[in-house]
């Protein structure tokens, strides 16, 4: 099945893109909290695994390669931290993560 141009231009794809939509709209309902990989794990029904690993293969633009559902809610949140959509820290060895400085929105409108 073929992708839309902006979502091949992201190297996403349609449940990709659905996933970050999903978190984007959580972390913008709440702007005051910063939540835990776990915990947005939780959300979302996705179990944990570890970021920076994720992070790095979806980097080398990995993403579809990903079969399961943890390692695709982890690749979900690295696309969204690689575009500034949401931002992550380590606190006290514990990765958080928030809406970050833009928005998917603003991303996909750049693109058109």
């Amino acid at each position: 099945m073929p992708i839309q141009r902006h979502q091949f231009d992201l190297g996403i794809d349609t449940d990709l893109e659905d996933s970050m939509t999903r978190i984007e709209a959580f972390l913008v309902e709440h702007p005051t909290e910063a939540y835990s990989l776990a915990e947005l794990a939780g959300e979302f029904e996705a179990a944990d695994l570890p970021f920076e690993e994720q992070l790095e293969l979806g980097r080398r633009g990995m993403f579809n390669a990903w079969d399961t559902r943890r390692q695709r809610f982890n690749a979900t949140l690295a696309k969204l931290a690689e575009l500034g959509v949401v931002r992550f820290k380590d606190v006290a060895g514990v990765k958080y993560f928030a809406h970050g400085e833009t928005t998917l929105q603003k991303i996909l409108e750049q693109g058109r």
